[in-house]
């Protein structure tokens, strides 16, 4: 009875949680991957199945190691990139502190601070 109910729920929810995740993983990047790219989207799930089949065979978790420290390792230096990029445009920062004081939202709501600056700021 009580024991066979748990040990049930327990192996649904593990599924659910597996497929909901690779459903959400999938959909996503297939998302990102047609409106950077202009791909089809159900092309860009098949590309992305390929290439995680690919990782998996090739290498297993040790290839997937290597591909987060090179994905990672991309991030970083396209946030630098960006933020130096952005201090240039703005200013520096005396710019950005300059800047930032006098920003107000394009929508703004009556009765509520929502958007604007912090009185410390």
């Amino acid at each position: 009875g009580k024991k066979r109910i748990r040990l049930y729920l327990t192996f649904l929810s593990i599924i659910l949680y597996i497929f909901t995740k690779i459903s959400v993983n999938l959909y996503s990047g297939a998302l990102f991957i047609e409106k950077a790219l202009d791909w089809n989207m159900y092309s860009g799930i098949v590309g992305i199945l390929i290439l995680t089949a690919l990782t998996t065979i090739g290498g297993g978790l040790t290839a997937v190691i290597y591909t987060d420290t090179l994905q990672t390792a991309i991030m970083l230096i396209g946030a630098a990139i960006v933020a130096g990029k952005s201090m240039v445009k703005i200013g520096g920062w005396q710019g950005l502190m300059d800047t930032y004081r006098s920003a107000v939202p394009n929508v703004t709501y009556e009765g509520t601070t929502c958007g604007y600056p912090r009185e410390d700021a």
